[in-house]
């Protein structure tokens, strides 16, 4: 991958207005079987939500920026998805886009000053069957390293994940898990000790399938 990033942004600009690769793109790292979920249909009418998959150089003055993806480890406090890894994001508010959300989250969750932000666009909504969430992915880029400020009672800590560590091969993996009753293969990446899986991994398939994955 050309760790440029005015050649990552023209990429990435290009593809998220043509046809997405979608579902298939998503099913890459979904759990085997995920009940409730059908690559062949569209998500419908869920509760709506929004997330960011912010991009940014993780190494600023240097010939290699190293692109990197951010993601929260989420405490054991919050509502939903306790302990796991996801993308800063949440529930839609009344009058708010897709991109207002995943902007207005970013902020709430990491202290991200959005107005460095520039959204790209949007990639395949994704129906969470477990919380009844429809999940609108939003792709953003930042020029420099933004400054953190996470929120403690959301974020247990930031994840910051170069792109080439994804990419890599052999960069998932796969494991059977015990989950409601029935065994099910989880393919997850490990990010510094910690899986990623689920709806999060299933987004971030999508986007490194834009990116030659």
């Amino acid at each position: 991958m050309d760790t440029d990033l005015a050649t990552l942004r023209t990429r990435l600009l290009t593809a998220l207005r043509g046809p997405l690769p979608g579902a298939p793109a998503q099913a890459r790292m979904a759990p085997v079987p995920r009940p409730g979920w059908h690559p062949q249909v569209a998500p419908g009418d869920g509760r709506p939500a929004a997330v960011l998959a912010l991009i940014y150089p993780l190494k600023e003055g240097e010939r290699d920026p190293c692109p990197a993806l951010l993601y929260t480890e989420r405490t054991e406090t919050v509502e939903t998805h306790r302990g796991q890894v996801s993308f800063p994001g949440g529930s839609m508010e009344v009058d708010e886009n897709e991109e207002d959300t995943a902007l207005r989250e970013a902020q709430e969750e990491a202290g991200i000053a959005v107005e460095e932000i520039e959204v790209l666009g949007r990639l395949t909504p994704l129906w969470i069957p477990a919380t009844g969430y429809r999940v609108t992915p939003v792709v953003g880029l930042a020029q420099h390293r933004p400054t953190f400020r996470p929120s403690p009672q959301e974020v247990r800590r930031l994840l910051e994940v170069p792109l080439t560590d994804l990419l890599r091969p052999g960069a998932w993996r796969a494991e059977e898990r015990s989950h409601g009753g029935h065994w099910i293969q989880v393919r997850y990446f490990d990010i510094e000790g910690t899986r990623l899986w689920g709806a999060t991994a299933m987004m971030t398939a999508e986007l490194l399938t834009l990116l030659g994955w």
